[in-house]
Order: structure tokens, then C-alpha cells, then sequence
């Protein structure tokens, strides 16, 4: 039995060879232009254009992820939910700081509902990424959560919160 388990692990180690680089292909777009984000109304129009359809019917996290400079070099999504509920998983978008190169990163999730308050859920995971970042040496600069009918946003960053 321990020598399935050392052949199991075995594999497993194999497999994973090369993981970050294909978490980083699935998952991140990376930009052949870095695009410049310079207020929430900028990052809400990346954010919804990256939502697309799913605004409508489920709640999406995306994450923009930004260079020393304050560029934007790419985003992913991560997290797709329900139309009331969204899980996110930090350790995910942490990795994806760090694998991109990130230095700085902005998260936005769309509410279907179309109410732009905050929940409970929402101040929670905003404080546990940003202290997720923190640790990484990566700055939160702002959670933006948007809607689909037009280009209102509630920034965290504007009221405070981060």
C-alpha cells in the first residue's frame, strides 16, 4: 500500500510539472498592450466587457492585474456563482498575482439583482484578499462591484473600505 501511494504521489508530482504556466495560460488573458485603468469607471467598462452575458443571470469575479507601473497586463475570472452568490477562492487569485508578475490588482463583481451595495460576503472577502495580497507584498487597489443595466459602480476604494 505505501508503495501505491509513493507511485500515486509519484504521478501526481509529474503532472504537475509545468502547472503554473498552464494555470497561467487557462486562466490569464495577458494584454500584447498594457492597457491603462485610471478610475473605477475605467476598470467597470474592462470589467463588464470581460463579464459579458453572464452580468444578466450570474455573479462573476474577475480580477485585473497590474505591473510596477500601474498598467494593466492582463485579467481572469475567478469566480462564476449563482445569480445571488459568488465563491472566490483567494489562494487562486493570489497565485495569479504572483505568477503574472502582478503588483498591484483590482477585483470587481457584477450583482444581477442590480443593487450596487455591498453585502456582508463582500466586506469579508475584500478584507481577506487584501490581507492575502498584503502578505505577498501586492496591493488591493480597489473592488469595484458593478451591474449590467449601465456603467454604475460602488468602488471600495471610494468609500473607504480598502
Amino acid at each position: 500500500m505505501v508503495k501505491t501511494d509513493i507511485m500515486n504521489t509519484e504521478k501526481l508530482m509529474d503532472s504537475m510539472v509545468g502547472m503554473p504556466e498552464l494555470l497561467l495560460k487557462k486562466v490569464n488573458r495577458k494584454y500584447q498592450h498594457k492597457v491603462k485603468i485610471d478610475s473605477p469607471i475605467s476598470a467597470t467598462k474592462l470589467l463588464k466587457t470581460v463579464a459579458g452575458d453572464y452580468c444578466n443571470y450570474k455573479e462573476m469575479m474577475i480580477a485585473i492585474y497590474f505591473d510596477y507601473s500601474n498598467k494593466a497586463i492582463g485579467h481572469s475570472i475567478v469566480g462564476i456563482g449563482n445569480v445571488n452568490s459568488c465563491v472566490v477562492d483567494i489562494q487562486d487569485v493570489c497565485r495569479i498575482s504572483l505568477l503574472s508578475g502582478a503588483q498591484n490588482v483590482i477585483v470587481g463583481h457584477n450583482h444581477p439583482s442590480g443593487e450596487l451595495k455591498p453585502s456582508s460576503k463582500d466586506l469579508e472577502i475584500t478584507r481577506k484578499l487584501k490581507k492575502a495580497l498584503k502578505y505577498l507584498d501586492i496591493k488591493l487597489l480597489d473592488h469595484i462591484i458593478f451591474r449590467d443595466e449601465d456603467y454604475s459602480y460602488f468602488s471600495f476604494q471610494n468609500e473607504g473600505e480598502i
